[in-house]
């Protein structure tokens, strides 16, 4: 008896936010044994995001399910009870500004940034935090976050209960 297919009826799907692109061997080829040792480590501690990715191509960035693109070098600063992040996107510099509640909490995220060992996982340890705060965001109020997989009637909805006056 042959198989063709299988169907299944459990649809879950991975999301994996280090991701190896298509021209990514070259590079990894070239990394150090202490770096190559931990991209699966990374690729666990990334296994939970959902906004962000850690993409590894000729070199290595941090991408948004928008289609944003944020590459090295990524310096962040500790402004009281904001974290604010800059980043290269093209031969532009941008910056992004997360609020938190306690400086406290933005010096814990500074000494995780500085604290990890390798610029890979220093990077990793940024994406978590983007992440993290996009979910919390959205969990705080949903419908003004816009996602490249809404619907073209949801994103304006979207943009009018966000900027409507």
């Amino acid at each position: 008896m042959k198989i063709n297919n299988i169907q299944s009826y459990n649809n879950t799907q991975t999301f994996t936010a280090l991701r190896f692109k298509s021209d990514s061997h070259k590079y990894i080829s070239t990394l150090p044994d202490k770096v190559l040792n931990k991209l699966d480590s990374v690729g666990e501690f990334l296994a939970d995001t959902k906004y962000y990715n850690l993409d590894i191509g000729n070199s290595f960035y941090i991408s948004h399910i928008n289609g944003d693109k944020f590459y090295p070098p990524l310096t962040f600063s500790n402004a009281g009870t904001c974290l604010i992040m800059k980043f290269r996107q093209g031969a532009a510099l941008i910056s992004k500004k997360l609020k938190y509640n306690k400086p406290s909490e933005v010096q814990k995220v500074c000494e995780d940034i500085k604290n990890a060992p390798t610029q890979i996982e220093r990077t990793a340890v940024i994406v978590k935090y983007l992440d993290d705060y996009e979910k919390e965001l959205a969990s705080k109020n949903p419908e003004v976050i816009i996602n490249a997989f809404d619907s073209r009637e949801a994103k304006i909805e979207k943009l009018h209960k966000k900027y409507d006056i």
